[in-house]
């Protein structure tokens, strides 16, 4: 029971304590209030600690009509006058023909081309919009005419014909009705139909009254003429080496599975041959040996030598004539003829023969025999690599 006392007496006494240390520090305790429960902040303390209008940062993209400040990437664009000088294409301005090089100048007011104004009704866009030529602000002229100069000067660098009559919309022609209308100012053959044929190319609007009478009339100067002939011829080369490609392609796809075809039966064949092993392994190879069997086995080896090199041949041709195959000659010899199929043709079989016939005619020697088999598995290789070489071709034009 002492003891009992005794604790309660400890305990009583801590207590306290405690709350006399509490007593005597009342700040700590209120200083540690705010940082658990942080005081609201009114509408006015926010209001006080925002900057002045002065130093205010903006945000988001300033007024593109501001005068008074810098220009955004999608405000209004630069004002000075726009240039280029154009070395290709042909112009006519109000029925007359412009010697190059054109000069292609537009500001505010005006496009011109070599100090001449463009007075045709400008091409018509897509879209319309403020800044786009739509007529919507004040601005819409000014970029109708920046259009304008785009596509004038680009039509002109693809070498196209360009038209200009005033009142009259815009007239253009591509790479096919330039070189009909071209054709039609220095050949007489045909010229009607050529003509017509640009005339339905003209805008829906175009007067086509207009349009006769001028080209009915026209007298193209010396230097269009000539201009006009060497654009033509390297037209029509152009078209017949893609008319000639396209021969080329069909006859490759037309031809591959024959091709196929033989170059497996014969490299199977050719294989089985050369399996019968080397002549003369592994023993001398001087002098001479006219045994039947080595004499057979010779003739093969010539036999397939000739029939996969025709093969060689006829494969390098189809293959190299074709541009979209991807397919060119390595050797530097025959690169020289590969344009010439003719000619490739005549000197492979030249060289391959006259090399054949000297084999045929030293048939009894080993080295020969020899000679001819290593032959046959070159080229029985190479037919093996075109049998690949054929395959990656149809899967990719498939």
């Amino acid at each position: 029971m002492a003891a009992t006392g005794s604790g309660q007496r400890l305990l009583s006494c801590a207590i306290t304590a405690l709350i006399l240390l509490r007593l005597a520090h009342p700040a700590s305790a209120a200083q540690d209030e705010p940082d658990r429960h942080p005081q609201k902040r009114h509408k006015t303390d926010r209001e006080d600690a925002r900057p002045p209008d002065g130093l205010r940062p903006q945000r988001g993209f300033q007024n593109q009509f501001d005068s008074s400040g810098s220009r955004g990437d999608f405000g209004r664009r630069d004002d000075s006058p726009l240039e280029i000088t154009v070395e290709k294409g042909y112009c006519f301005i109000n029925g007359e023909y412009i010697a190059p090089p054109y000069e292609v100048r537009c500001d505010a007011e005006k496009l011109t081309v070599n100090g001449r104004e463009i007075s045709c009704k400008p091409p018509p866009r897509d879209f319309s919009g403020r800044g786009f030529g739509g007529g919507f602000g004040p601005r819409g002229s000014d970029y109708s005419l920046r259009y304008f100069f785009s596509q004038l000067h680009g039509q002109l660098a693809l070498d196209f014909v360009v038209m200009s009559f005033a009142g009259q919309p815009f007239a253009s022609f591509d790479t096919s009705h330039t070189y009909d209308l071209l054709k039609s100012f220095i050949f007489t053959g045909s010229r009607s139909v050529r003509q017509v044929a640009v005339r339905n190319q003209l805008p829906a609007d175009f007067n086509r009254g207009a349009w006769d009478e001028w080209i009915s009339n026209y007298k193209p100067a010396d230097e269009l003429k000539i201009r006009a002939a060497a654009f033509t011829n390297a037209y029509e080369q152009n078209q017949e080496h893609a008319l000639a490609d396209i021969r080329a392609q069909r006859l490759l796809e037309s031809l591959s599975y024959p091709l196929s075809i033989s170059g497996m039966v014969l490299s199977v064949l050719s294989i089985g041959h050369l399996l019968g092993g080397r002549p003369h392994a592994g023993k001398q190879t001087r002098g001479l040996d006219p045994s039947p069997e080595m004499i057979r086995a010779f003739n093969w080896s010539v036999a397939f030598a000739a029939a996969l090199s025709l093969l060689d041949l006829v494969w390098t041709i189809i293959a190299t004539s074709a541009s979209t195959s991807g397919v060119t000659e390595l050797n530097p010899i025959g690169k020289e003829f590969i344009h010439d199929p003719r000619n490739l043709a005549g000197f492979k079989i030249a060289v391959t023969f006259s090399c054949l016939a000297l084999l045929w005619l030293m048939r009894k020697h080993k080295r020969a025999q020899i000679a001819a088999w290593w032959l046959c598995l070159v080229l029985t290789l190479v037919t093996c690599r075109w049998l690949v070489v054929d395959s990656l071709m149809l899967t990719s034009s498939v």
